[in-house]
C-alpha cells in the first residue's frame, strides 16, 4: 500500500486502532500527469511489452528492475492493467526515452542480484528495493539523491517517516516510498471468537484447537531469515526493549534487553513444545507458507503481514474468507500494542544526469496522486 494512498487503507487504517498516531497527509501538489489522451489499445501494446517500455529507437535508454506484482506483469489482472496504462502514458509523453524493464525474482534472490550488480558496477538506473536494504548502497556513489528532481512541496505529501527514514543527516533524500505494511495476528472467527491478547492466551487457545481439531493452532515464521526476526520484534518492543542505544550501538543482548529478548524466544519455544504450533514452523521462511496453510484450512491463527489478506481473498470462497479477521499482535502483558511497519521504495542508481532526471520523473509519475489512488484501490 502506498504511504500516500487515499484508498486501500488496510495497514495504515490498522495503525491508529493499534495505538499509533500518524501525521495527516499535507495537501501539496503531486507531479502533474501529462495532458495526453489515453493511449489506444494498439498504441499501448506497441509501447509496453514484457521487456521494454517506449520506442525501440529512443535515444535515451534506462534500465529498470521492478517487482512483478508492482508492474505491468503482475499476476493479478487489475494491477497489471493499471501499470500497463501508467507506463503507456509516461512513454507517450517521453518519446525520447526507452525503459528496458526486468522483473526481479523472490525476495532474497532480488537482494543477492542487486549486491552482485553493485560489486560489478552494473546497478540499474531505476529499482524497487526493500527499504531496509538502503544502507547496503553508498550514497552518492551508488544510490543517488533525489533532491534536485523531487520538489519539496511534493515530498510534503508523503508521511513524514517515509522521508526521514530515507534521508541522510544532511537532509538529502534517496528514495520514494511506494508500499507500506504492518504485522498483525490473523485468526479464524469461527474457531477463535475472541483473539488472544497475551502469549499465555495464544498457548491456551491454540493448543486446545490443535488437540480438538487436528489442525495448526498458531503458525509463525521461525526459519533463518529476516522475516522471522522482524515479525517478532514487536513482542520485544512491547516489553520496552531497545535494539540499539542513542549512539547506535547494539544493546539488545545486554541487561534488561537481553531478558526481554529471551522471553520472546521462550514464548516461541513454548508454542512448539505445548503443541500450539507444529515443529514445522522452524522451517518457515516465507509468508506464502502461512497463507497456504490458511487457504488449506490447516491454521486457526498465524502471525503475518497485512498484505496477506489479498492472498487469502481470491483463494477462498466468500464464506471461508469472511471467517478470517485481523487483530494486534499478542504480547507478554495485556493492554500492550506493538507492531512493525515495513515497506518498499523506488531508488535511482543512475550516474548520468539525463538518466537520473528521467528516472526520477518516471518514479514521480508512477507515484503521482491519481496513479497511487488507482494502484492502492487494486492493491
Amino acid at each position: 500500500m502506498s504511504p500516500r494512498a487515499p484508498g486501500a487503507a488496510l495497514a495504515l487504517a490498522l495503525l491508529p486502532a493499534m495505538g499509533f498516531t500518524l501525521t495527516p497527509l499535507e495537501a501539496a501538489a503531486a507531479p502533474v500527469a501529462p495532458a495526453a489522451a489515453a493511449p489506444s489499445t494498439e498504441d499501448a501494446e506497441a509501447l509496453v511489452t514484457p521487456v521494454s517500455l517506449g520506442r525501440a529507437d529512443a535515444p535515451l535508454v534506462l534500465s529498470m528492475w521492478a517487482q512483478q506484482e508492482y508492474s505491468h506483469l503482475a499476476a493479478r489482472e487489475d494491477m497489471a492493467s493499471i501499470f500497463h496504462r501508467i507506463f503507456a502514458e509516461w512513454v507517450r509523453a517521453h518519446p525520447d526515452v526507452r525503459v528496458d524493464i526486468s522483473v526481479m525474482p523472490a525476495l532474497e534472490l532480488h537482494k543477492a542480484k542487486l549486491m552482485m550488480a553493485a560489486a560489478n558496477g552494473r546497478l540499474p538506473d531505476v529499482a524497487s528495493i526493500d527499504s531496509f536494504w538502503m544502507p547496503l548502497f553508498k550514497p552518492g556513489e551508488q544510490v543517488q539523491s533525489l533532491d534536485a528532481d523531487w520538489p519539496a512541496e511534493d515530498r510534503a505529501d508523503f508521511l513524514p517517516f517515509t522521508i526521514k527514514t530515507l534521508s541522510d543527516p544532511a537532509g538529502h533524500v534517496y528514495g520514494v516510498w511506494h508500499g507500506t505494511d504492518c504485522r498483525v495476528l490473523y485468526y479464524r472467527k469461527d474457531l477463535v471468537p475472541k483473539p488472544p491478547e497475551t502469549w499465555d492466551e495464544v498457548i491456551e487457545t491454540a493448543s486446545r484447537i490443535a488437540r480438538e481439531r487436528k489442525i495448526s493452532g498458531y503458525l509463525f515464521n521461525a526459519g533463518r531469515w529476516e522475516g522471522s526476526v522482524f515479525d517478532h520484534l514487536p513482542m520485544f518492543w512491547g516489553q520496552g526493549g531497545e535494539l540499539v542505544d542513542e549512539k547506535g550501538a547494539p544493546v539488545f543482548g545486554l541487561g534488561e534487553n537481553r531478558e526481554r529478548m529471551i522471553r520472546v524466544l521462550s514464548f516461541m519455544r513454548r508454542a512448539v513444545e505445548s503443541g500450539a504450533s507444529p515443529p514445522s514452523v522452524l522451517a518457515n521462511n516465507d509468508y506464502q507458507q502461512l497463507s497456504s496453510a490458511a487457504i488449506a484450512g490447516d491454521a486457526a491463527m498465524f502471525l503475518g503481514g497485512s498484505w496477506q489478506l489479498r492472498e487469502l481473498e481470491p483463494s477462498l470462497s466468500k464464506e471461508e474468507f469472511e471467517k478470517w479477521e485481523i487483530a494486534p499482535i499478542p504480547q507478554k502483558d495485556r493492554g500492550v500494542v506493538s507492531t512493525g511497519a515495513g515497506g518498499w521504495i523506488w531508488v535511482t542508481f543512475a550516474q548520468d544526469a539525463r538518466k537520473r532526471r528521467a528516472a526520477v520523473d518516471l518514479i514521480r509519475f508512477i507515484e503521482s496522486r491519481d496513479n497511487v489512488g488507482a494502484i492502492s484501490f487494486a492493491a
